[in-house]
């Protein structure tokens, strides 16, 4: 049997180390893009938000079918969050 007996906690890691990125959030049932503004315990917040309806194909920078979003910034819960990737 394996076990964990200790975890370290990493500051700078994760979510807050894209603070301030252009970020794609491959959530449960939608994909996201924004800017990462702002992280706390249960949700991240994208400035200038656009939903992806359509990828094409996934190795370029700019989304096919993304549609900006109606508002300033958007709130999104970490628990719908699968994945997340910086667009540079």
């Amino acid at each position: 049997m394996k076990k964990l007996v200790s975890v370290t906690e990493v500051a700078g890691e994760g979510l807050p180390k894209l603070l301030g990125e252009r970020v794609t959030l491959f959530c449960k049932d939608y994909v996201l893009i924004g800017l990462l503004t702002s992280v706390d315990d249960d949700c991240i917040l994208l400035l200038k938000p656009s939903i992806v309806y359509e990828t094409c194909v996934l190795h370029t920078k700019d989304w096919m079918g993304a549609e900006r979003l109606p508002i300033d910034e958007l709130g999104v819960m970490k628990t719908d969050i699968k994945a997340v990737a910086v667009i540079r």
